[in-house]
Order: structure tokens, then C-alpha cells, then sequence
């Protein structure tokens, strides 16, 4: 979960502030682009590794890091946003 988030946090640093229309495609790219890699890469995890050892408490994980690391990268951006706002 965290390079994707990593990724998408570059992503935002490097999206214009002026344009509205940019910014939400940000956003959204950002999203798609996490939710795609992790997904592809926990799927081909869980086939290949976890699916017979653990069953679906794997996908509980992932979704509690998934959502730690959103919140997170949301949290960042905002306070990047407000402060650059300020400045």
C-alpha cells in the first residue's frame, strides 16, 4: 500500500494549484492509480501465496493498511494544500 500512496503524494506535490479540473483529476488518477496496484499486486499475492495459508484474513489486512495509508496521504496533502495556501 505505501508506494502507491508514495507515488500519489509525489503526484499531488507536482499538481498545478491553480487548475481545479487538474486537481480532481489528481485526485482521482491518485485513487484508481493506488486502488488498481494494490489490488493487482494483493491479488497475485493471494493466489500465488496466502490463499491455502491464511484464507481472507490477508484482504482484512490489506484493507486496514489501504485505508491507514489513504488517510494518511489525505491528511498530507491538506495540510500541504493549506499551507501553501497561506504562504
Amino acid at each position: 500500500c505505501v508506494p502507491p500512496g508514495v507515488i500519489a503524494l509525489v503526484w499531488a506535490e507536482r499538481a498545478p494549484r491553480n487548475s481545479a479540473a487538474q486537481q480532481i483529476a489528481m485526485i482521482f488518477g491518485g485513487t484508481g492509480l493506488r486502488m488498481a496496484l494494490v489490488l493487482g499486486v494483493g491479488m497475485t499475492l493471494w493466489w500465488s501465496v496466502f490463499r491455502e495459508q491464511t484464507g481472507y484474513a490477508f484482504w482484512a489486512w490489506v484493507l486496514v493498511f489501504y485505508l491507514f495509508t489513504l488517510a494518511l496521504e489525505v491528511a498530507l496533502v491538506l495540510t500541504g494544500r493549506s499551507a501553501a495556501g497561506n504562504a
